[in-house]
C-alpha cells in the first residue's frame, strides 16, 4: 500500500465488512490460486481502499486487504485500476 500512497493525490476508507468463515470457504472454492492464503477455520476482515493517483488524480484504483481476524496480518492484497 506504501507505494500507492506515495502516488496519491487522495486516498480513503471505501469499505470495512467482516467475512465470516462460511463466506471464506466459499470464496476459497471458487477461486483457490486468489484466496488459497485465507484461513480454514476462521473470518477476515476486507478492507478496501480507494486511491487517486498522481499526477492530477484522473487514474484511480481500489486496493483489497484481507485481514486476519485473529492476527491481524495483511494475508492478501489485490489491487484493481480504472480510469475516471
Amino acid at each position: 500500500m506504501q507505494e500507492y500512497i506515495e502516488n496519491a493525490t487522495d486516498y480513503f476508507l471505501a469499505e470495512a465488512e467482516y467475512l465470516n468463515v462460511t463466506i471464506v470457504k466459499s470464496m476459497k472454492e471458487q477461486n483457490i490460486e486468489r484466496y488459497g492464503s485465507l484461513p480454514d477455520d476462521h473470518g477476515v476482515w476486507e478492507i478496501v481502499w480507494g486511491i487517486f493517483l498522481k499526477p492530477y488524480g484522473i487514474t484511480s484504483t481500489q486496493l483489497w486487504h484481507y485481514i486476519d481476524e485473529e492476527t491481524g496480518e495483511i494475508l492478501l492484497e489485490l489491487r484493481g485500476v480504472h480510469y475516471l
